[in-house]
């Protein structure tokens, strides 16, 4: 029979042995610390017969078919834009998680450079999210775990990408579950939820939007990492839209939708430990609609860019100048390095290619850069940086 709703999430108890001494704590937390906590118990998904409601059913066509113009558009333009939007997602997806940076500094961490703020982390994301496309005609446990490793292998080093053998917990509390909004799974259950979460994961008799959110809600119940949760989660998502034909020549950036309404999709998350799934399909469906717009208009500043970018150095035809200039918006800062291995041309030839450029003012030298000296295309990163203003986080 079909289910409009899911079980709900119970718990069970757990002694409490954390890790901080009791001498570093006030009074108050040595109390709550003898008290046991209540991990999720999460219920197994992979079989159920699960329905939407007929406002989801509505939703789902409207975003599908919005997705759909979206993609046809892609089809016909330059081969830059998917990598753009895939950075733009990566970007968003680690905002929600207050993990912010400028294009700038992103594209000078996705080169090797040095940042001062969390682009590292960020550019991180960028290869995850491409492992994420790559992999995605088959999603299994490798494809969960090795996408966490990416994210996190600057801030936890061989633990990265591991199953987490310890309590986690959501909340302004980092001391104490006891005091939290919610305590995932304990660690003797993460692996039997994940693999029933690979198999709800698989099914191809949902539609992909739907398995999808169903699928982020669920992992992000199962909390299997240490950190990095969330933007694993969403990550996923990407896969099972593109496993799913959803979308065939583009990234879409999700993640930008749901900031747009953020305390929206954490409410949908938390309705859903209660049974109810139909609110994140719903925020789902929504976040793909409200930044489908935005995003057309940004494949329309980028073309208008590169026509005015030709206007001012006259490229030749199927020259190294005119496959360099879409790479900007792929990668808005570059240097000699970057260019001569992108390009195949000599280091000589790649300094001449970008004094041009300075020239005409589409590259400029980064000050602050005193060996290596890295060049921002500022048309790009501003572009970019705007599209991203437009989802600022809302809290």
């Amino acid at each position: 029979m079909e289910q409009l709703t899911i079980p709900k999430v119970t718990y069970e108890e757990y002694k409490w042995e954390g890790e901080i001494p009791y001498d570093f704590m006030n009074q108050k937390d040595r109390k709550m610390a003898l008290k046991p906590y209540k991990a999720a118990i999460v219920p197994e998904i992979a079989d159920l017969d699960l329905a939407l409601n007929r406002e989801n059913q509505d939703l789902i066509l409207e975003a599908v078919e919005s997705l759909a113009r979206f993609d046809a558009l892609l089809s016909q333009k330059a081969i830059i834009i998917p990598p753009v939007l895939l950075r733009s997602e990566s970007a968003s997806s680690s905002q929600i998680e207050n993990l912010t940076a400028s294009a700038k500094n992103i594209a000078i961490a996705s080169i090797g450079g040095k940042t001062k703020d969390n682009a590292a982390l960020i550019s991180d994301n960028i290869t995850a999210m491409e492992f994420a496309i790559s992999e995605s005609k088959q999603l299994n446990l490798y494809t969960v775990t090795f996408l966490n490793e990416l994210l996190l292998r600057r801030t936890f080093g061989d633990q990265a990408g591991l199953v987490r053998n310890r309590p986690v917990w959501i909340g302004k509390s980092y001391s104490l579950p006891q005091t939290a909004e919610y305590v995932p799974p304990h660690y003797s259950r993460v692996f039997p939820a994940l693999e029933d979460w690979v198999k709800f994961a698989n099914r191809e008799d949902l539609h992909p939007l739907f398995s999808a959110a169903v699928a982020h809600a669920q992992f992000e119940n199962i909390h299997p990492f240490i950190d990095g949760n969330g933007r694993t989660g969403r990550a996923l998502i990407q896969v099972m839209l593109k496993r799913g034909g959803v979308l065939r020549h583009s990234t879409f950036p999700v993640s930008a939708g749901l900031l747009h309404d953020l305390p929206g999709y954490i409410a949908a998350l938390s309705a859903y430990r209660e049974g109810d799934f139909q609110s994140i399909v719903s925020r789902l469906c929504q976040s793909v609609l409200s930044a489908t717009l935005p995003c057309a208009e940004l494949v329309t500043k980028i073309e208008q860019a590169l026509i005015l970018w030709s206007d001012q150095v006259h490229p030749r035809k199927d020259s190294v100048l005119e496959r360099l200039l879409p790479l900007l918006f792929v990668q808005p800062v570059v240097d000699a390095k970057y260019v001569s291995e992108t390009l195949e041309m000599s280091d000589a030839g790649a300094r001449r290619l970008i004094k041009q450029l300075v020239d005409a003012q589409i590259l400029r030298p980064i000050k602050d850069q005193k060996r290596n000296v890295l060049y921002e295309a500022p048309l790009a990163t501003g572009l970019i940086d705007g599209f991203a203003q437009g989802f600022q986080l809302r809290s």
